[in-house]
């Protein structure tokens, strides 16, 4: 799996247009306010397996993934939306939708060598799709249209037409459009800017017949970047704004380059749509407007789509659905004029927007009188969360989720608010990292445990959590940006290289590596609730002797302390793949915490074996055994992730009993009802809660939980 994309709208509905997100009448108290949270007790319990993540909409196949990236949307002529995505780990970087249902269609394309798809077309035959590495491939629109071909491969050749180069240098292609039997792509002819980020002024509009046959004309567009055909065969190109620099504009040409106007757009668009009915444009705007977009053809703002504001719009900031977008990012116009939508879910991110996936993906389909026919959504695991302790809310790194009837979880607030909160190292679209709900002082914090770990706090009457703490390394406490560095206490000796973070239930935060153990103690809150930690309150521990050479996990559950790492008999953990993914070979729990003294004798430890080499080539390595790559203690349980079975090559589950920490159960694979999922490939690649074990998903786009008690709440 893959490593470096990155976690999903008011609330979500799938199928008929709903009433969704809509607060009904009387006093609501806000969805984490701890007098809200209540207990397990007299709740529903549920067996399990549940999900979350990946709406996994109709066709139960196990290949119902909705792409979790969205660079463009299209429509063919007879209303299936078609999506190109940058990385889909399920192999289908481009999509169609089916224009009743919104089930997924499609093979799994050749496209992930060449860098994902950024540009796709249709005609009334094919479906076109541009790649990040300057081509452009035809394919049949009836194979994609048949349910029965989306387990099946395509490499662009099926129609008897080869692929096509387009961009000798191998530049993404960043736009495609379909006009009178001609194609029309954005060609930047040269480097990008910044990573990638940005269309340089060499950027061409090159014409390609539909047969593939050649680039047969071109003109100069400087910073063009998506483009559409309107209903007079006129073509329209946006120009991205460059921060610093210079303003989005839209240019209108004739199908052989004669400029016929052009205009300046407000905010930040990130795509275009010409409407197939009218003279009129349809703009996403991902800056802090978080809408779509009509203007006439002189440039004149008409009309939009969605509550200016989006998602933070009210009094309840963080509310998503299907007028409060999160991140617009594509939309396309069908002939009967449905629209579709796609939002990124990454809201506010300037010129990130053009190269980056987001954390997720919302599609909906609008009808012509703009009622929603249905809506798809996805994420980005590469991390887990915790649900309240009544099981009714579920929250992960950038999403607070709601549970349904069925025990299922749906989107219900984007918990991130770039524009308020700009030091949010979550407005960068990283890959996610696992969460834990903490609940103290009257107040709901989410804890991110990978380094830097950061304390993020619910903020008054909305849904948005700020950051207020970061411990980066063992070097510097960031609260409320006023940083505190670890040589503030002489005494204590620089601790660089944290493997783990943990934040007890009582706040004090234990931390991992390097060669020692700290707990930093909880100073307290401050009037807003923020916590108080320094350098002068750190108790310091070595490592115990039975994991000498490292230890690369920890839990703190009362005076229970569980330590996943290495004997110093061990082969070199740096170099068990990579020394970060593995949590290493033995697991032990303390039931009393270490003092200045040392540590106690362990209640039990469970040793893991996993191959006898050190190099990740060859049958006895850890790359090809698997490993251990997380683990959760809830209840009578302590969950291990495995890696991958070498034989099935997804993730597996060990339940092990607290008391004695002999294996219990084996849940491999771990779902059998959700079909294929993928390697357990995180750091920290399960969390656990109410009885449930949560394990990331990234192949499928998804969490998903197991119930060992078969009674979970």
């Amino acid at each position: 799996m893959r490593r470096g994309v990155v976690l999903l709208v008011t609330v979500f509905c799938v199928g008929p247009a709903l009433a969704c997100g809509t607060e009904v009448g009387g006093h609501r108290r806000s969805a984490t306010d701890p007098k809200s949270l209540g207990s397990a007790r007299g709740h529903r319990r549920f067996r399990g397996p549940t999900f979350l993540g990946n709406s996994f909409t109709l066709a139960g196949n196990g290949v119902d993934s909705v792409p979790p990236g969205a660079l463009e949307l299209g429509v063919t002529p007879n209303g299936y939306a078609i999506v190109g995505a940058p990385w889909e780990e399920y192999d289908h970087d481009a999509r169609l939708f089916n224009p009743t249902t919104g089930a997924l269609l499609g093979p799994q394309t050749a496209t992930r060598p060449h860098n994902g798809v950024w540009g796709v077309a249709a005609d009334r035959s094919y479906v076109y799709y541009a790649s990040g590495d300057g081509m452009v491939f035809r394919s049949s629109l009836a194979t994609w249209e048949n349910p029965a071909n989306v387990t099946t491969d395509d490499d662009g050749s099926e129609t008897g037409v080869g692929p096509l180069q387009v961009d000798p240098g191998g530049h993404q292609l960043m736009g495609l459009a379909e006009c009178d039997d001609k194609l029309f792509v954005s060609d930047p002819n040269g480097t990008l800017g910044d990573h990638g980020e940005v269309s340089p002024n060499t950027t061409l509009v090159k014409v390609i017949p539909t047969s593939l046959s050649g680039v047969t004309a071109s003109w100069s567009v400087p910073r063009a970047r998506t483009i559409a055909c309107d209903r007079e065969g006129d073509i329209w190109v946006l120009q991205q704004g460059v921060s610093g620099g210079a303003r989005p504009d839209v240019e209108r040409f004739t199908p052989t380059g004669t400029l016929l106007t052009k205009f300046s757009l407000p905010g930040y668009p990130t795509g275009l749509a010409a409407d197939p009915r009218h003279d009129r444009l349809l703009v996403p705007d991902n800056g802090r407007d978080q809408d779509f977009k009509w203007f006439n053809y002189s440039g004149t703002q008409i009309g939009l789509i969605g509550v200016t504001g989006g998602y933070l719009q009210g009094s309840d900031p963080g509310l998503v659905g299907p007028n409060r977008f999160v991140g617009p990012r594509a939309v396309a116009i069908a002939r009967n004029g449905a629209v579709f939508t796609a939002e990124s879910t990454e809201p506010g991110i300037g010129q990130l927007a053009w190269t980056d996936g987001g954390p997720g993906a919302i599609y909906t389909k609008f009808r012509a009188n703009r009622t929603v026919a249905w809506r798809d959504y996805a994420i980005v695991g590469a991390g887990t969360g915790q649900p309240t302790p009544d099981g009714a809310r579920f929250f992960s790194g950038y999403w607070e989720f709601k549970r349904d009837a069925r025990g299922n979880y749906r989107p219900y607030a984007y918990t991130v608010d770039p524009f308020s909160h700009p030091r949010d190292p979550r407005g960068d679209g990283t890959y996610g990292d696992s969460i834990y709900l903490r609940q103290m002082d009257g107040h709901t914090y989410l804890f991110e445990n990978e380094n830097p770990a950061v304390i993020y706090e619910q903020q008054p009457n909305s849904q948005i959590f700020k950051p207020v703490v970061e411990f980066s390394g063992n070097t510097d406490i960031i609260t409320d940006g006023n940083d505190v560095k670890v040589s503030s206490n002489p005494s204590l000796i620089n601790n660089n290289g944290p493997q783990d973070f943990w934040m007890t239930n009582t706040g004090d935060v234990w931390t991992t590596g390097g060669f020692q153990i700290w707990r930093y103690r909880l100073r307290g809150f401050n009037r807003e609730g923020v916590p108080r930690f320094d350098f002068h309150h750190v108790n310091v521990y070595h490592f115990p002797s039975q994991l000498s050479q490292e230890v690369m996990r920890i839990e703190v559950l009362g005076n229970d302390v569980y330590l996943f790492g290495f004997a110093g008999s061990d082969p070199n953990a740096a170099d068990d793949w990579g020394g970060w993914l593995s949590s290493g070979r033995h697991l032990l729990k303390f039931t009393s915490l270490p003092t200045s003294s040392g540590w106690p004798a362990p209640a039990w430890e469970h040793n893991f074996s996993y191959g006898s080499g050190s190099s990740p080539l060859g049958p006895t390595s850890p790359a090809a055994a698997g490993f251990p790559t997380g683990f959760a203690v809830d209840g009578p349980y302590v969950a291990v992730a495995w890696w991958k079975d070498p034989n099935t090559g997804q993730g597996e589950i060990f339940a092990l009993n607290d008391s004695d920490g002999t294996l219990v159960h084996t849940y491999s694979p771990p779902v059998r009802s959700y079909g294929q999922v993928g390697e357990l490939d995180m750091k920290e690649s399960i969390t656990a809660g109410n009885g449930w074990i949560w394990a990331e998903d990234d192949w499928q786009d998804k969490i998903y939980a197991i119930c060992p008690s078969g009674s979970c709440t």
